[in-house]
């Protein structure tokens, strides 16, 4: 199969009166098969075509999880244009700069919401044609641009081919023991990796998948027993909430059998299978190159990544050379068909993001005595929390653009209930005076919900390196011993 768009058509054949969105409502629940998927995915592809959608050209859909939204990451390919998903919780000033970079032929928007970006515009809801078009798929236009937040302060838009949802499907599938039969609850957002690779993964055996708006711990047990849930991915904070909730009785009234992820602790996920009945099975991957290692279902180690996927090769890079036996190193991936094809206008940091051919993940592993990986720690100074990576530059210049303040500085520290809260140290200009809580303010009308500090600081003195840039070492130093450590 070349095309992501191939793959469903393919699922719609095999499987046409199989369901394949399952959404649960207040009267029960709502099923689209595949035949009817791909239907609406062709619908969709004639209603863009018919707004000046040519091939070769960028869509950006601003939309939650929805159906609509599962529909364009095959409607847009099969046109052969690309998919651009961007987070609807990020704010309108975001939202326009992500989309000045995207240079998109036109961009979707939900019901109801107005956003003034300089291109043709459309609400969801609007899109409809009254005739087919013929499949344009073109396996060498990129399928998705997915944003992703790094160390640079600048937008960062990873190419991803087809091959980079596709080649990994089947072998995650394997590892995860899919068949059709199963239902993969969806709570994971789909302008992130993790969320189109489990959609896809999905197609690839004729799964049924359960989407929900977001993840709720409240709601999440009530999510699975509707939906008849099997099989859910998960973000290691995601665990830690729901064994926080109080125990009721519906916590029991469940079909899963399997919760795939990453970032769990090997306590808190020893505590949720006691507790929920669930095994749990840890896994690694970027934006850029989509599940690199992965359990197997039934064969997994608590603590450790698994193994990789057939069609990568990796090493672990220490300081002075590769790490060959046991041992710390940065985890390093060899070319392979799943790869991002680089940052889309940004030729030097995609040069990079590579050694000699081999992507740099910024993330260190350890090699165990018998082979096992775990993950150590990020190298770079990006902030993981609740599953987005958080270029702490952009929270820093928000900050410093506040009068009065001459240096802000955020890192992360280990939140109440598992995962990561970010920290933002002020460093007032001599003489003046600063308000953390307007500064706050400001945070809260240029950035989205998810990059807002936590906890803000005033301080005489940001710790300096020799070089005269922030030393966010001895800051995580001085934040660990305060907050003990830091979380990944």
């Amino acid at each position: 199969m070349l095309t992501v768009p191939a793959l469903l058509a393919d699922t719609a054949r095999r499987f046409p009166d199989r369901p394949f969105l399952v959404v649960a409502t207040d009267s029960g629940r709502e099923e689209t098969t595949y035949a009817q998927a791909w239907r609406r995915a062709g619908e969709l592809a004639a209603a863009l075509s018919a707004r000046g959608v040519l091939p070769g050209s960028r869509v950006v859909a601003v939309l939650p999880n929805q159906p609509e939204l599962v529909h364009l990451f095959f409607a847009v390919p099969s046109i052969g244009a690309t998919l651009v998903p961007l987070d609807p919780r990020l704010t309108d000033l975001e939202l326009t700069s992500l989309i000045a970079h995207a240079d998109p032929a036109l961009v979707i928007l939900p019901l109801g919401r107005a956003l003034d970006t300089g291109r043709p515009t459309v609400h969801i809801g609007h899109l409809t044609a009254e005739n087919e078009v013929a499949p344009q798929e073109d396996p060498a236009v990129p399928a998705v641009v997915l944003y992703t937040s790094g160390s640079t302060g600048r937008p960062k838009g990873c190419l991803l081919p087809h091959a980079s949802f596709l080649t990994p499907a089947g072998h995650m599938a394997g590892r995860l023991r899919l068949t059709e039969e199963d239902v993969l609850l969806h709570v994971l957002p789909l302008h992130h990796m993790a969320g189109l690779s489990f959609l896809t993964t999905a197609v690839a055996v004729g799964a049924a998948v359960a989407l929900v708006p977001r993840f709720s711990g409240s709601r999440f047990w009530a999510q699975a027993e509707a939906t008849g849930a099997t099989v859910f991915r998960h973000l290691g904070e995601m665990l830690a909430v729901l064994c926080a909730h109080r125990k009721s009785a519906v916590e029991r009234r469940h079909r899963l059998r399997l919760a795939y992820g990453a970032g769990a602790t090997p306590a808190v996920a020893a505590h949720f299978t006691g507790r929920f009945g669930v095994p749990t099975l840890e896994g690694y991957g970027m934006s850029e190159t989509n599940t690199v290692l992965c359990g197997t279902s039934g064969e997994s180690m608590p603590g450790t990544l698994g193994k990789p996927l057939p069609h990568i090769r990796f090493r672990i890079m220490g300081p002075h050379g590769e790490v060959h036996g046991r041992g710390v190193g940065e985890l390093q991936v060899g070319p392979n068909p799943a790869m991002f094809g680089g940052y889309l206008g940004a030729p030097e940091l995609t040069a990079a993001a590579f050694d000699d051919g081999w992507y740099r993940t910024g993330d260190l592993i350890a090699r165990g005595a018998d082979g096992e990986l775990r993950f150590v720690r990020r190298i770079t100074d990006s902030i993981r929390r609740r599953g987005e990576n958080i270029d702490p530059a952009e929270i820093e210049q928000v900050a410093e653009s506040f009068p009065g303040v001459r240096r802000a500085a955020a890192v992360g520290v280990p939140a109440e209930v598992g995962g990561v809260d970010i920290m933002l140290y002020l460093e007032p200009v001599p003489g003046h005076s600063v308000s953390a809580a307007a500064v706050l303010t400001l945070c809260i009308e240029r950035l989205a919900t998810f990059k807002l500090p936590r906890y803000l600081e005033l301080v005489d003195r940001l710790p300096l390196t020799a070089t005269q840039k922030i030393d966010k070492v001895a800051l995580r130093r001085f934040s660990a011993a305060r907050f003990g450590e830091v979380a990944r």
